[in-house]
């Protein structure tokens, strides 16, 4: 790569919550925190990493609503990845809202991984 070129950021399948085995694990948990935009559901993963998953469904809009969301919270999770808590798993359920900028989405995602982490180490939920 030349030296005027950006470097190119990913966002890893590893990063990625697919399988519903483990949006359920999430949504069982019963940890959740109401961000307005959205629900957030916490649960440890036992990964070395944090993942992030999304449930939006068509209540939130047309299709280039629903991407633009996903989109922005991928870019959130992935720039504020070394902020976040390693070895959690991260369910975005969103609800239909206008649009926000991507520091109002990190601020409240941020705040709510936090406290999603800290209500789960007073729970001390054993990593499945």
């Amino acid at each position: 790569m030349s030296p005027d070129q950006p470097t190119r950021s990913r966002f890893p399948r590893t990063s990625r919550i697919r399988a519903s085995c483990d949006f359920k694990r999430a949504f069982a948990a019963r940890l959740f925190e109401d961000v307005g935009f959205a629900i957030i559901h916490g649960t440890p993963n036992g990964l070395a990493t944090s993942r992030i998953g999304f449930a939006v469904s068509r209540r939130v809009g047309i299709a280039p609503v629903r991407n633009r969301l996903k989109r922005m919270m991928r870019e959130v999770f992935r720039t504020s990845s070394a902020e976040l808590p390693r070895g959690f798993d991260i369910v975005v359920l969103a609800r239909a809202h206008p649009a926000l900028s991507l520091a109002e989405y990190r601020e409240r995602l941020l705040r709510a991984v936090s406290l999603l982490a800290r209500r789960c180490d007073r729970r001390e939920l054993p990593p499945t």
